[in-house]
């Protein structure tokens, strides 16, 4: 875990920041631990960390923003679902007849938004990971 001070000399301010370097998802978990301690500390009053906690947070989302974007479409999310829960395409039919069901699956069909809000509600996930569907197949 890494440890700070809360009194920084200006001349050592850069040295002490350049410990704030994520190369791997390692790194980013340190960081985000690290993060989470400077928030508590916030929380309790020590309001000076606020530019540090900002710093942090900016160096955890550039590095998240170079990691590969899944893909995976809102059809994967159906099948991975319906497996996980044993559903059969009857299951599903409060959202969407059998045969609509089998169309999104084989790729013929995107799910409408109406069809990803019944979703989410039936597997009680956010909506929003079947919005792959949505324009794509």
């Amino acid at each position: 875990m890494l440890a700070f001070k809360s009194v920084v000399k200006p001349e050592s301010l850069s040295k002490q920041l350049s410990v704030f370097v994520v190369r791997n998802e390692e790194d980013a978990i340190a960081l985000g631990e690290y993060l989470h301690e400077i928030d508590k500390r916030i929380y309790k009053g020590e309001v000076e960390l606020k530019p540090l906690a900002h710093y942090n947070g900016v160096i955890l989302s550039e590095f998240n923003g170079t990691l590969p974007k899944p893909t995976y479409t809102g059809a994967d999310m159906l099948r991975f679902m319906m497996e996980q829960h044993g559903h059969k395409q009857i299951d599903l039919e409060s959202v969407m007849a059998r045969s609509v069901v089998s169309e999104v699956l084989n790729g013929h069909r995107e799910l409408t938004v109406g069809q990803i809000k019944g979703l989410g509600k039936i597997y009680n996930i956010d909506p929003s990971f079947f919005l792959g569907a949505i324009g794509t197949r």
